[in-house]
């Protein structure tokens, strides 16, 4: 018989310790910055000779350091979004931030939901797109469409006949700072009023240097005038006949009247 005392090892339930879901948590978020830093480098390095989504390519070398599929995935990127495919880098990057302040802090709670993070960046990469297509068609650029992509294309063509173009313009600007606000957690009446106490600082500033030249301007013309007024005395003072200074006679010789009232009579 087994003693009543002995206890069972409890079963194991699936959950990894504390330091290994650490560690497995520190892979993913590498894994994301060498994906992320990838994307960048695909879409800095693309080159419209090269074989991808929209083009079959020319022959010539590969131009793109991210080899072929680099080069497909650069060129659909661009195809979509034109330039605001860069977009992906930068929600990446705000991505790689958030994860790596829970690495450090894993007991803080983050006050900014990651759905709504993701709405931020669905309406930013919707407005820069559709202004790129509205705004920048004639921007120079290396790219397998026009400004704006496929998707700017037909979502700013859009909005310009449903509001107008300057219509279009305005709400596309409203919606790309809503989503920028939504993405990084900004809150815009804070930044203007930061940039206002800012500008009320650099015109104190400003001023303040301004009254301080001012003071040295008077100080020094008044310097000078008192300089002025002493050279004028001494030059008056120089044009002056010296003084002469008699010393006192030490002895005075007496009167004869003096001697003779002194004598007496023989």
């Amino acid at each position: 018989k087994k003693p009543k005392n002995v206890r069972r090892a409890p079963a194991s339930d699936g959950t990894l310790s504390p330091r290994f879901a650490r560690l497995v948590r520190e892979s993913w978020w590498l894994l994301f910055v060498a994906a992320f830093a990838y994307l960048a480098l695909i879409l800095a390095s693309y080159t419209s000779t090269d074989p991808g989504w929209s083009f079959s390519g020319t022959g010539a070398p590969l131009g793109n350091r991210g080899g072929v599929v680099g080069a497909w995935l650069a060129d659909l990127l661009l195809y979509l979004f034109g330039l605001s495919a860069w977009w992906w880098v930068v929600g990446g990057v705000v991505l790689v931030i958030a994860g790596l302040r829970r690495l450090l802090r894993p007991d803080d709670e983050s006050d900014q939901p990651l759905w709504i993070a993701s709405l931020g960046f669905g309406l930013v990469l919707f407005a820069s797109a559709s202004l790129e297509a509205i705004r920048l068609w004639k921007l120079t650029a290396t790219l397998p469409l026009a400004p704006g992509g496929a998707f700017g294309d037909t979502l700013g063509r859009f909005a310009a006949r449903a509001l107008g173009f300057n219509g279009a313009t305005l709400f596309l600007l409203a919606t790309l700072l809503v989503g920028l606000s939504l993405l990084f957690g900004i809150s815009w009446l804070r930044v203007m009023e930061r940039i206002g106490t800012w500008v009320e600082s650099a015109i104190a500033a400003v001023r303040r240097r301004r009254e301080e030249a001012e003071d040295r301007r008077i100080g020094e013309e008044a310097a000078a005038e008192r300089e002025q007024i002493v050279e004028q005395r001494r030059e008056v003072e120089e044009e002056r006949e010296p003084v002469v200074v008699v010393p006192p006679v030490v002895h005075v010789p007496k009167s004869e009247r003096a001697i003779k009232e002194k004598q007496r009579p023989l």
